[in-house]
């Protein structure tokens, strides 16, 4: 059966009160139903170029449920295919009444054992049902044993000529590649665990191999100490951490500095550390000792707000 999901599932909920089997296919088409009119004209026009030839076996439609020339698999044939019910046990019995005494399903794993077996007994008839390949098989060649089965039934496949025929290679069509971004989302826990070795507490890492920049992940909830400073009841980073964020850079730069000294510092607005979500810091010292604190939310595309800024400079203990 096929249809809109809803009914299915008032469908399956019925047959299951009655104690029959029911089971609700995975898919997000509706072959073999009206759902697929709205694709005929597209199917039509992709296989308009087909040329089917005539074949050298008899072949059994499960459309038709009947025998049909190779040259009738036609673009319409193949709509069919799609839209119409499948008449697998009219193959079915067409094979029974062509004396057809084995079944063997050629396929990487069997789905059609039951139907087989239950179309069979519709026909008041008994054949062996096998099948050619499962996932269960091991790493060797199955095909012996399916060999060895089928003579068991009474087939003949060793006594049959090998094919001759030539060995023509296609070319198999490309799958189109379906772009989607599988990158996993970063999370509290996780968002540090490459971070480079911090060259300060505050200061952070260094970033990229230009000199005088660093970066600083901010999170209340990996570092609660972060929190203990509020203003207007909000935890902001304090002006003292600023300061040593600044201290910091300029000891970096300036390593045989006795001391340093802080020029024209201003703090320019606070910097919120919000409990919901951290804060990625950026410090830069430029060349001249001047020094930019600036911030974000992150993983955000946010741009940088700037906190403070100022100069750092080597002074004497004089």
């Amino acid at each position: 059966m096929a249809g809109p999901e809803a009914a299915i599932d008032r469908l399956v909920a019925a047959v299951k009160e009655r104690r029959a089997a029911a089971v609700k296919l995975d898919l997000d088409y509706a072959f073999h139903s009206a759902a697929m009119d709205p694709v005929r004209e597209a199917l039509a026009a992709e296989l308009a170029g087909l040329a089917p030839g005539a074949g050298r076996l008899g072949f059994l439609s499960s459309v038709t449920g009947t025998k049909l020339p190779g040259a009738a698999l036609d673009a319409e044939y193949w709509w069919q295919n799609l839209r119409a019910p499948v008449r697998f046990q009219a193959a079915v019995q067409a094979a029974i009444d062509a004396g057809a005494r084995l079944f063997i399903e050629i396929g990487p794993h069997p789905v059609l054992q039951s139907y087989l077996r239950e179309s069979l007994r519709a026909a008041e008839a008994e054949a062996p049902v096998l099948a050619s390949l499962s996932r269960r098989d091991g790493a060797g060649d199955p095909f012996p044993g399916l060999a060895d089965r089928a003579y068991a039934a009474g087939a003949d496949p060793r006594g049959g000529p090998a094919w001759q025929g030539p060995a023509e290679r296609r070319n198999l069509p490309f799958t189109p590649f379906e772009r989607q971004r599988h990158w996993f989302t970063p999370s509290a826990e996780s968002a540090r665990l490459t971070d480079a070795i911090a060259d300060h507490p505050l200061l952070g890492f260094r970033q990229g191999a230009e000199p005088g920049r660093w970066s600083r992940l901010l999170d209340t909830a990996l570092e609660p100490w972060l929190a203990d400073h509020k203003l207007g009841g909000e935890p902001v980073l304090p002006a003292t951490a600023m300061l040593e964020m600044a201290l910091a850079a300029g000891a970096l730069a300036f390593p045989d500095a006795p001391a340093l000294e802080l020029r024209d510092m201003q703090i320019l607005r606070a910097l919120p550390l919000s409990a919901e979500r951290a804060r990625e810091t950026r410090s830069q010292l430029d060349a001249d000792g001047f020094f930019r604190l600036e911030s974000r939310p992150r993983l955000s595309g946010e741009g940088w707000t700037l906190h403070a800024r100022g100069q750092v400079a080597p002074a004497s203990l004089a």
